[in-house]
């Protein structure tokens, strides 16, 4: 009965049609099963919070950029905030970079001794007296030697 040629290929159309039957239920199955999937753009969502950000050049005027939404604009040391109702806000940005301790005492020490300098600068230029110097003169007295004393236009202070 086996070895029957026409027994064998019914055999193995029915095996054939339940596999078929059994992949239709597992593709049925996935397909309730899935999640549907939105291919659309929801455009009604609060812009409150979405900005554009955008890189100036040298020659660029925020005036005439148009935006979609709110727009900040930053260039060299430079920012601009372009709002839907076109107002522009304008602000100066500083690089700053961090400085550590050692930096920060080194910059101290400077700013000391330029202090120091421009004292001693001052002390010089600010005394008016007058300088006194001693002229040694041969005269021996009584074995002394008595110095006379000059004036010039400037003290020597210490």
């Amino acid at each position: 009965m086996y070895n029957n040629p026409f027994y064998s290929q019914s055999f193995n159309l029915d095996r054939l049609n339940r596999m078929k039957d059994d992949i239709e239920k597992q593709i049925q199955t996935c397909q309730s099963h899935q999640q549907p999937i939105n291919n659309f753009i929801n455009t009604n969502q609060p812009q409150n919070n979405l900005f554009e950000l955008k890189k100036l050049n040298e020659g660029d005027e925020v005036e005439n950029i148009f935006t979609n939404n709110d727009a900040i604009f930053i260039g060299n040391n430079r920012m601009q905030i372009k709002k839907l109702d076109g107002t522009i806000e304008k602000y100066n940005i500083e690089k700053y970079y961090p400085i550590d301790e050692k930096d920060e005492q080194i910059k101290l020490l400077n700013k000391k001794v330029e202090e120091l300098e421009r004292k001693l600068n001052n002390e010089h230029t600010k005394s008016n007296e007058p300088i006194r110097e001693l002229d040694k003169s041969n005269d021996n007295v009584n074995g002394n030697v008595e110095p006379k004393s000059k004036t010039n236009g400037k003290s020597i202070s210490k």
